[in-house]
């Protein structure tokens, strides 16, 4: 009789374990994996005190990520959550398949030229680490920039906590629009929103991860502001808006959009990567152009005034929650069928080891910024010894040398 195979032992490396979408997704797919019978850790960074707000299957077993002791004998496949954690894996024992779950471009979440970006960019780089992600946007960018073949395990939400449930205290006499996203965060857009709603007649809220005095000045448009709630509250402010409002200029695979969906409230949003999963413009959502924030107003407008738009996108969007936003069961199959797979194959993918850690990363790009910067005050000193330039060259070149006099490298 052939013995039963054992299930992979998986562990996430979680940078902080506070409230994120990515964050989320991770607790999502750790509780259903272990439901599903896997051994399943969350090693934080941190002091793993900020992980109360999401409720995590007690079958999953939270630890220091320093206290390897714990955990490196049990362990058969980690896995780095966000290009920071994507080191804290790589100096591992071979014995330890590693893993990179790609929830976004995470070079956009840097300066051009930064340090911060061109770590990133190497994460994405590695023959000895299997990549999956979670939306069609991302597979096809890895494949096309990295030649890196990634199964996509698309973003579900949890049917059990959002459906349509207004809190009858929170509704307006008129229509309610409701803006979601860190108030802090420029790339999400939400000074964007405030803009373009700022001379609209309407009742205006804000759902933000922002702490209440973290709030910057613009937020006081807003008639509510709802700062960190709990996530059984989230459900009846999203139930209780007639049009949501998000305003991001990237997302990975969003989850405020399919949220306000599965809650019967309209959304609006910009043509962000990300919302291709999913929304349909006149479908299931309204779709404005990046930070157009005039088109975002009239948009607003539109729908503030046709009730009969508003409402055809929102039972699109119940349709859409109906047809597959629920649907978890198949996706975590996948998954567990791909750790599977990692977990019997007697050897990563290449037998030696690549020997790259972060500090020679580090040492390779600020190597380079001082080689540039030698070449540009080499050119500067010849720049000098000329007596006549003509006054078309002169203004460029001289920019160049003052923005990298600016950034030069540190000794």
């Amino acid at each position: 009789m052939q013995s039963k195979k054992r299930k992979p032992s998986i562990a996430y490396v979680m940078g902080f374990m506070g409230i994120c979408g990515g964050n989320k997704i991770i607790y999502e797919h750790a509780n259903r994996l272990a439901k599903q019978g896997l051994s399943v850790y969350l090693l934080h960074l941190n002091d793993g005190k900020d992980r109360g707000w999401f409720k995590i299957n007690p079958k999953v077993k939270i630890l220091p990520f320093k206290n390897s002791r714990e955990w490196i004998d049990k362990i058969d496949i980690i896995i780095a959550t966000f290009n920071e954690t994507f080191w804290d894996i790589i100096d591992l024992p071979d014995t330890i398949k590693k893993a990179y779950f790609v929830q976004s471009d995470e070079r956009r979440f840097y300066e051009k030229g930064s340090l911060g970006e061109y770590l990133s960019n190497a994460t994405y780089t590695f023959k000895n680490v299997y990549y999956y992600t979670e939306a069609v946007w991302m597979q096809e960018w890895l494949k096309a920039e990295f030649e890196i073949d990634a199964p996509i395990f698309k973003n579900r939400i949890n049917k059990e906590q959002f459906f349509p449930d207004p809190d009858l205290e929170l509704k307006s006499d008129k229509v309610v629009v409701l803006v979601e996203g860190n108030a802090t965060t420029p790339k999400k857009g939400v000074q964007d929103a405030a803009k373009a709603l700022e001379d609209i007649d309407c009742e205006k809220w804000l759902l933000t991860n922002t702490a209440e005095n973290e709030l910057p000045d613009y937020t006081k448009i807003f008639n509510k502001t709802f700062c960190l709630p709990q996530q059984e509250k989230i459900r009846k402010i999203y139930s209780s808006a007639d049009l949501l409002v998000k305003p991001s200029y990237f997302e990975g695979s969003p989850l405020p959009h399919m949220e306000a969906m599965c809650c019967g409230t309209a959304v609006l949003t910009t043509d962000c990567t990300g919302v291709s999963e999913y929304c349909r413009h006149l479908k299931n959502s309204y779709i404005v152009k990046l930070g157009d924030t005039k088109q975002m107003r009239e948009a607003i407008k539109l729908l503030i005034q046709d009730p009969e738009l508003r409402k055809n996108l929102a039972r699109g969007g119940l349709k859409t929650a109906e047809e597959f936003l629920y649907d978890w069961d198949s996706e975590i199959a996948k998954e567990i069928e791909f750790f599977s797979r990692i977990h019997e194959t007697t050897s990563q993918k290449v037998v030696f080891s690549e020997n790259i850690t972060r500090k020679s990363l580090e040492h390779e790009y600020f190597l380079r910024k001082q080689n540039l910067y030698t070449r540009i005050v080499s050119l500067e000193n010849k720049f000098n010894t000329l007596t006549r330039i003509p006054k078309f060259f002169y203004k460029p070149l001289n920019r160049l040398l003052k923005r990298t006099k600016m950034n030069k490298p540190a000794k």
